[in-house]
């Protein structure tokens, strides 16, 4: 259950970090989509207004998507939270396991992030996650 959400989580960050950066795609290509040129006497610009309302359009749809990932994205979160508090209340998991999980699927900090704040290696780390997840799991906190 807690492996489950954990990926969940995970896999809903990466599909709105995908998003954000179709997103900055759709914007880069809206500015270059209109074009300058500059003569002796004058400025001239063209614009494609189609692409535009196409553009803002795209960009409209992509962050409603990611509003929706947002709220999920959350909503896991705040169970896992709970179900952390939960396990170390009832001395299931160390605070080192809390820590690790919290940094990991709350913060969404990558692992070398983790791994430097903590002063421990990834292998350490992993296994400390490991153990955290089999333990929850085996204890049924839901």
């Amino acid at each position: 259950m807690v492996r489950d959400i954990s990926k969940k989580i995970i896999e809903i960050n990466y599909k709105i970090a995908d998003l954000e950066l179709k997103k900055a795609l759709i914007l880069s290509n809206m500015c270059s989509a209109r074009s300058m040129s500059i003569g002796e006497d004058k400025v001239q610009t063209s614009h494609n207004n189609c692409g535009l309302e196409d553009g803002f359009s795209k960009i409209s749809e992509i962050e409603e998507t990611m509003s929706k990932y947002s709220d999920r994205l959350v909503r896991l979160q705040d169970k896992l939270t709970r179900v952390l508090r939960e396990a170390q209340m009832c001395e299931i998991i160390s605070e080192n396991a809390k820590e690790v999980l919290a940094k990991r699927y709350i913060d969404l900090k990558p692992w070398n992030i983790i791994c430097n704040e903590m002063a421990m290696n990834y292998r350490t780390i992993r296994s400390i996650e490991r153990r955290a997840f089999d333990k929850l799991e085996k204890a049924s906190i839901t």
